[in-house]
């Protein structure tokens, strides 16, 4: 294992999860080789696919299917080892594409160095503005794209910032014993049946024929009665589906596996960045072990979080005990 990982894991982690990270790799390195060999030989998936270990084979009682012996959670143990090595994974790419783009200023095409004579390519250094600037100094009058979720990714990855470490720390699920409760009234553990988000050239709220529909202030509800009981008890926290495409359907738009609450000022993030995306899905399998059923179980996406890295799950009150009779 290069000694540089460490480095690449210390702008994106604190000191304590680099050295969880860093021993989850030896510990995977001690059953299975070096993982250097591993990456060279294309088996890092391969490696990740043995360390899987789904919700479904911990409800079937399934023996743990790798060498590595785990004391605890067989699925945390081996999903936490998994995250461990897909970051290893992830570093050696980013070297491969660090090398690649420094063998390209070396040896730029025709059209690289016309760009480079433009004044557009330039160290990623100064403001957005500046850089914003340099595009416009070359184009003069020409209309000009900027795209947000590239400027998100650019200033984050400037700035050291993990979205994915940050919507994890801040999203806020319903507990598996709450959604198992409600998935013996509603397969898909469904708040308000018949309810969807309206389509375009539907109204935000009303009905098509026997569905209400909804502008997201029922699944906005719907998560925070089944989390907090009550939907005054948290604010500017906004709800998000998990699926892309889902609110239109009455089986998911309310789905409790389905919505996740984030910060407000994080709650357009699911829609954009892929990779925060994907973590959620998987998240949401993780925990609940639930995907919608015209779907696939989605795959562990590189980098995704430990457990350990997850928000905690709130006490599931009183009134949503009472309720469901947990």
């Amino acid at each position: 294992m290069k000694r540089t990982f460490r480095a690449w894991l210390e702008r994106r982690y604190r000191r304590n999860v680099v050295e969880s990270r860093i021993s989850n790799c030896k510990r995977v390195a001690k059953y299975y080789g070096d993982l250097d060999i591993k990456y060279d030989t294309r088996q890092m998936e391969t490696l990740a696919s043995i360390l899987t270990y789904s919700s479904d084979d911990e409800r079937a009682g399934r023996k743990n299917p790798s060498k590595i012996p785990i004391n605890g959670n067989v699925r945390e143990g081996l999903a936490t080892l998994r995250t461990a090595i897909m970051l290893y994974k992830e570093f050696r790419d980013s070297e491969n594409s660090a090398a690649t783009s420094e063998e390209a200023k070396a040896f730029p095409t025709v059209g690289q160095e016309a760009i480079m004579r433009a004044g557009i390519i330039r160290e990623r250094q100064g403001s957005l503005g500046e850089r914003f600037k340099a595009v416009v100094a070359v184009h003069g009058d020409q209309p000009c794209m900027l795209n947000g979720d590239e400027v998100l990714l650019e200033v984050t990855a400037e700035l050291g910032i993990d979205l994915v470490l940050l919507v994890a720390r801040s999203a806020v699920w319903v507990d598996p014993a709450v959604f198992h409760a409600m998935q013996k009234r509603s397969r898909h553990a469904t708040w308000f049946p018949n309810c969807r988000r309206g389509k375009k050239g539907e109204p935000k709220r009303g009905t098509a024929g026997s569905v209400r529909l909804d502008d997201n202030t029922m699944a906005n509800l719907a998560i925070k009665l089944a989390v907090f009981g009550s939907r005054t008890r948290c604010t500017r926290m906004h709800v998000c589906h998990v699926w892309p495409e889902t609110c239109y359907d009455v089986r998911y738009h309310t789905s409790l596996p389905n919505l996740v609450l984030l910060p407000a000022a994080l709650a357009g993030l699911p829609d954009h960045p892929e990779r925060v995306a994907q973590c959620l899905r998987y998240r949401s399998y993780e925990l609940l072990g639930w995907h919608p059923e015209d779907t696939t179980i989605p795959d562990m996406p590189v980098g995704y979080p430990a457990a350990s890295d997850w928000a905690q799950l709130f006490p599931v009150p009183r009134s949503v005990r009472a309720k469901f009779a947990i």
